[in-house]
């Protein structure tokens, strides 16, 4: 009675057949990082730096045969950082730099003229919703 070896496909470690690619974005964008792995339906974890994600409505977590695919929608610069997709053994990282807005002014200033000790009331608008303003008086 001979014995042969046998291959048994299903006993090969997972690798990354496609690495996730780095990425870099304008703020407000959606981004979408993918990579491939040499077997289909394997229980994966997306992280941002040490910090798992969860699917919801900042994040997008898709899994179709090899291809895992993290979509990132509405990005600011707290978003930049590393992103890994972690599948036990192997892990595959990247990084996306948000490119920020600039700040402008919607509305300018307008001078005002009053007597001493009466109330002014001075009003600006600015693209950025949040952002804080400092008002200085004098040059």
């Amino acid at each position: 009675l001979l014995h042969f070896p046998f291959f048994c496909p299903s006993a090969l470690p997972v690798i990354f057949t496609k690495e996730l690619e780095s990425r870099t974005a304008d703020e407000g964008d959606s981004v979408t990082l993918n990579c491939e792995l040499s077997k289909p339906g394997v229980p994966l974890e997306w992280r941002k730096g040490e910090l798992g994600l969860c699917p919801c409505a900042k994040y997008e977590i898709r899994q179709k045969g090899h291809l895992a695919t993290l979509i990132i929608h509405d990005v600011d610069s707290e978003d930049s950082g590393s992103y890994t997709c972690d599948a036990g053994d192997r892990r595959s990282t990247a990084q996306l730099a948000v490119k920020a807005k600039p700040v402008l002014f919607k509305t300018q200033l307008q001078n005002l003229e009053g007597q001493a000790g009466e109330s002014a009331r001075l009003r600006c608008e600015i693209t950025k919703p949040g952002v804080s303003v400092v008002w200085r008086c004098g040059d």
